[in-house]
């Protein structure tokens, strides 16, 4: 555990050192304008929340921009992410809050809530692909907010109900595969426990849902199990009695 925790630094370390030699180089405001985009701007000194930030962003693929307190904000941001300690330094009209032991996932998705002028979603729907890795995605009116794996039924199962909660939606559903019944069922009991009963669950067939060949890098499996996820969300199911496992 210990070498994990050095190792961890040790990136934060390189990570912070980078952005400052990334900073010096842009000084001059015309080499800033070119390298800097992106309308969320990461600003904090801290490098565990960072590091947070950053990982969570790319991990969906969204632009950023990294700055500190002191910096100019340019004028391609619209959101600001800064945190509790920081806030008060910044100058800028909309500013959210991370507090750097929180998952990150929340106030990203809040931000970028905020950037789609959407207060609320009129459907989202979770999809899930239940295996020894727990593809989920999360789907706004047909756009994908989160994704993630998760390798435990009651994390997952947690995560959904971290995620539904954090999304204003007129309808909420949870779309489950059936192609691993284990899995499944024992998804389905864990959701029954957690998620409030006005939330509708149904039961998918997975059949064709995984495509071969998808998704050819390292990650292959944990990208294959998202897609996945993904179409189980658009597929229409059949309603799981709420208190049923559904056997």
């Amino acid at each position: 555990m210990s070498k994990l925790i050095n190792t961890g630094q040790r990136f934060i370390e390189k990570l912070m050192a980078a952005l400052i030699i990334c900073r010096k180089l842009c000084k001059d405001r015309k080499m800033r304008g070119l390298i800097v985009f992106g309308e969320i701007a990461v600003v904090t000194t801290s490098g565990k929340a960072y590091y947070r930030l950053v990982d969570g962003l790319t991990r969906r693929a969204v632009s950023f921009v990294s700055l500190t307190p002191e910096d100019a904000i340019p004028i391609s941001v619209k959101i600001v992410i800064t945190t509790n300690e920081e806030k008060k330094k910044v100058r800028f009209s909309k500013v959210l809050v991370y507090y750097e032991d929180d998952d990150p996932t929340d106030v990203i998705e809040k931000a970028l809530q905020m950037l789609s002028n959407k207060s609320t979603y009129d459907q989202v729907i979770v999809g899930v692909d239940p295996g020894k890795a727990f593809g989920i995605a999360v789907m706004g009116d047909g756009n994908i907010l989160r994704s993630m794996n998760v390798f435990d039924a009651e994390e997952a199962a947690q995560r959904i109900l971290q995620a539904l909660n954090a999304i204003n939606a007129n309808r909420k559903k949870v779309k489950i595969g059936n192609g691993a019944k284990e899995y499944q069922l024992e998804l389905v009991r864990q959701l029954n426990r957690c998620l409030p009963l006005d939330i509708i669950l149904e039961l998918v067939n997975e059949k064709g849902t995984t495509r071969t060949g998808e998704a050819l890098s390292k990650y292959r499996h944990t990208t294959r199990d998202i897609m996945s996820a993904v179409r189980i969300s658009m597929r229409k199911g059949s309603e799981i009695s709420r208190g049923k496992s559904h056997e």
